[in-house]
């Protein structure tokens, strides 16, 4: 079945402006949890910081975070509560963006943290890398690299391990369009929508459910709100992907 590009792409527009008209979804001040170039094969590890400037970028938002400096990221690489949860949930498909297991260290969330500890005056430590959950990596005020082991600082700075609570916001909540479906309920429909075809023998055809699939406003407006800037073909592209991933999942 051949799409008829000029509905679509009006389709994706229309999507696009009504995503856009809502206002910024963090706030300066907020602690988030984000990952640089999130969803593609060259994402880093997840980090963390405090917003200190929002900005609109042409039709999107940008944060400058602070995160051992100022880090600019935009809105999509921020990691809300479903994106956590992705995170911490061990998932038995192999990742189409990388061969191994990535498992987040016990640790990890005290990179940015600032410690002292008794006996070196007022000297202040900020941790810019956790290895093997031993030992931290800390900067001083002057710039000096150290390493302390890690129960040690924690020790002498009850609370540093302390992972914060992340604010659960809405998934449509500024973003000015009511069809918009959370990342939950997106992923919850592919696998339904995998489950039908594979009972059907229909499983491999991804590429004809994706093409009748991507008319769904909700998942329409899931699919723009992810991947910024996609044409309606790379749009195709991901939402097929999606598909392939969820039947490994069933």
């Amino acid at each position: 079945m051949k799409i008829p590009a000029i509905s679509f792409n009006h389709l994706i527009k229309e999507t696009v402006q009504q995503l856009q008209e809502g206002s910024a979804l963090y706030k300066r001040g907020e602690f988030v949890h984000y990952q640089l170039d999130k969803g593609s094969p060259h994402a880093l590890q997840p980090s963390s910081g405090k917003i200190s400037k929002v900005q609109k970028v042409g039709n999107y938002y940008q944060y400058t975070i602070q995160d051992g400096g100022p880090v600019p990221v935009w809105e999509i690489e921020i990691l809300d509560a479903d994106d956590q949860n992705e995170l911490e949930i061990s998932m038995d498909a192999p990742d189409r963006y990388s061969e191994g297991d990535v498992n987040e260290g016990k640790y990890d969330h005290m990179i940015g943290k600032a410690f002292k500890l008794p006996g070196r005056g007022n000297t202040s430590y900020k941790i810019t890398k956790i290895e093997d959950d031993r030992f931290v990596h800390v900067l001083d005020d002057r710039q000096n690299s150290s390493m302390f082991d890690i129960k040690k600082v924690v020790k002498d700075n009850p609370g540093i391990d302390k992972k914060p609570k992340v604010k659960r916001t809405a998934w449509n909540k500024g973003t000015g369009d009511k069809n918009l479906i959370s990342k939950r309920e997106y992923a919850k429909i592919l696998m339904g929508a995998m489950k039908d075809a594979t009972s059907m023998g229909d499983q491999e055809h991804t590429h004809d459910m994706a093409q009748s699939m991507i008319y769904d406003k909700g998942i329409l407006a899931r699919l723009v709100k992810d991947n910024p800037g996609k044409n309606s073909k790379q749009l195709m592209q991901q939402l097929q992907w999606d598909l392939e991933a969820a039947a490994w999942k069933n």
